[in-house]
């Protein structure tokens, strides 16, 4: 199984079928067949990404793309590559959990706040007799 480097639109077939591992995207447990220029893909420019005139057709149904980071178990292919870096699926995926991460580091909770307050006092303490100690040892 050769690794998808990049989101791409399969062309043709060099074998007579063609089995790509999308479990990394879609959680599917088997492999899912691919078949060129299937009536199942979006028909709108693939390059807008989001916002409006992007494709909402789910990942599952779009059975002529190869999306990134994903394997293919059985067969070969042509493809254009469609989408690289940040723009591919993967790519998505990833600015999407940096942004809930952010958002969740923003926001504390007060028992956060609360646990934050006394490590900070508990340091403090214990600095302190650590202090009393090596003083008392002279």
């Amino acid at each position: 199984g050769d690794s998808i480097p990049a989101d791409a639109r399969l062309a043709g077939l060099t074998s007579s079928t063609m089995y790509v591992d999308e479990s990394s995207l879609t959680g599917e447990s088997v492999s899912v067949g691919k078949s060129p220029w299937d009536e199942g893909i979006s028909t709108v420019d693939v390059t807008r990404g989001e916002g409006e005139g992007a494709s909402t057709i789910p990942i599952q149904d779009q059975s002529s793309m190869l999306f990134s980071g994903t394997l293919i178990t059985r067969g070969s292919g042509t493809a254009v590559v469609v989408r690289t870096g940040p723009s591919t699926q993967m790519g998505r995926i990833q600015s999407t959990l940096s942004e809930a991460q952010l958002e969740t580091e923003e926001r504390k909770t007060p028992l956060g706040e609360q646990l934050d307050e006394f490590g900070t006092t508990l340091s403090y303490v214990i600095g302190g007799i650590c202090l009393a100690v090596w003083l008392a040892s002279i």
